[in-house]
């Protein structure tokens, strides 16, 4: 049973983070958006698995807690960060405000800086 919870809370935090990711580039574009910050993308409320137990254990905030699932979605759900590969046209590079680097010819392992783009500081109070 507890595998099930884990596996469940981690696709639930997975799906989670995937939306504040598409929120802060709708937001980061311009584009229209169901939110006016990241921060109003609520988290999922997680079952008694191990990983929920940690993110209480270590009082995980909104950072801490989307740096996990980063860190987490380069494993578990890599095409996740796929996203983060766009160019920029007017420099035919990637956007170097997303932070981040590519770890083989497909994959991407954020950064502290791919961090603050899809959390800017701004936004968050406790970081």
């Amino acid at each position: 049973m507890q595998l099930t919870t884990n596996a469940d809370d981690l696709n639930a935090e997975l799906n989670w983070l995937n939306e504040v990711i598409e929120t802060r580039f709708k937001l980061f574009f311009e584009q229209e958006c169901a939110y006016s910050s990241v921060q109003e993308v609520n988290p999922p409320i997680l079952n008694h698995s191990s990983y929920a137990q940690c993110l209480e254990q270590y009082h995980l905030g909104f950072a801490e807690r989307i740096a996990l699932s980063m860190a987490l979605a380069a494993v578990l759900r890599p095409e996740l960060l796929d996203v983060f590969f766009l160019k920029n046209k007017l420099f035919d590079r990637r956007f170097t405000e997303f932070g981040g680097a590519t770890i083989t010819s497909s994959g991407f392992m954020p950064s502290l800086q791919t961090l603050l783009f899809a959390a800017p500081t701004h936004e968050i109070k406790n970081i």
